[in-house]
């Protein structure tokens, strides 16, 4: 969708240089996305792309909300390179989405980053949607990794007096 926006003349040019970053950031996505979907090697690799791509897409929220209007036209709420705040959240949710682990190969820990930074950028947009999505996400994540193994009652109380 945001591929199909930026590359309408009104959408960037006539509103100044800010949203000439939307073309690029949503074609490379898009066309990341569309590689990335079947490709062994590609897939191997997945979760360190993902990573680069939060720290920036972080950064860049950052940026704009210390300095508003960096990447973002709308000043009144930080984007980063996306140029629109629900955007950025959704992609910060989505590439959080792919980047989790839901079949515990690996460490709980690396999957808590990916939630932390994921919902550090959804929290700095200010996006209502994203953090319904972002929720929606957490909660299928808990409920495919405690389905996959039980959780035994000393893990359940330790992680109700962590949430508490």
């Amino acid at each position: 969708m945001a591929l199909t926006l930026s590359v309408l003349p009104g959408a960037y040019w006539e509103e100044g240089a800010k949203w000439i970053f939307l073309l690029p950031y949503a074609f490379v996505t898009t066309l990341l996305t569309a590689a990335a979907g079947s490709n062994p090697r590609l897939l191997s690799v997945r979760p360190l792309a993902i990573s680069i791509s939060l720290v920036l897409l972080l950064w860049s929220i950052s940026t704009d909300l210390a300095t508003p209007g960096t990447f973002t036209p709308i000043e009144e709420r930080a984007a980063g390179f996306s140029g629109n705040a629900n955007y950025t959240a959704l992609v910060a949710t989505i590439l959080c989405a792919a980047a989790l682990d839901y079949e515990r190969r690996r460490s709980l820990l690396i999957d808590l980053t990916f939630i932390a930074l994921s919902l550090a950028i959804v929290l700095i947009s200010l996006s209502r949607s994203g953090l319904l999505v972002f929720g929606a996400l957490l909660t299928a994540y808990i409920v495919v990794r405690v389905r996959q193994r039980p959780l035994s009652p000393s893990e359940l109380r330790s992680g109700l007096i962590s949430i508490a």
